[in-house]
């Protein structure tokens, strides 16, 4: 017997077949929402995980930047110690 919008069928009037499959479609139905769950936690990672590659990005731009000004302040610090060295060999003399 199946079921009908006025009246659904008893389970005690269901074959093995009809409440396995009757089980089948209420375990789909219970997953939908899980699944939705699934996807949208899905899309946050991907979009926390953008933001963290721009950020990423940005601090690896940072770091260029602020290497790039310790080598020039490094190379004026040789040519100080370099002028210094020239200096004191001068005045020693």
């Amino acid at each position: 017997m199946t079921d009908s919008p006025i009246r659904l069928t008893s389970i005690e009037e269901m074959s093995d077949d009809e409440i396995s499959a009757r089980l089948k479609t209420i375990r789909k139905e219970r997953m939908k929402p899980v699944r939705q769950f699934e996807e949208v936690q899905a899309i946050r990672r991907q979009a926390n995980k953008d933001k963290s590659l721009e950020r990423l990005d940005k601090k690896l731009e940072l770091f260029v930047k602020c290497d790039e000004r310790v080598m020039k302040a490094l190379t004026q610090l040789e040519k100080y110690a370099h002028e210094i060295r020239v200096l004191r060999l001068e005045v020693l003399e």
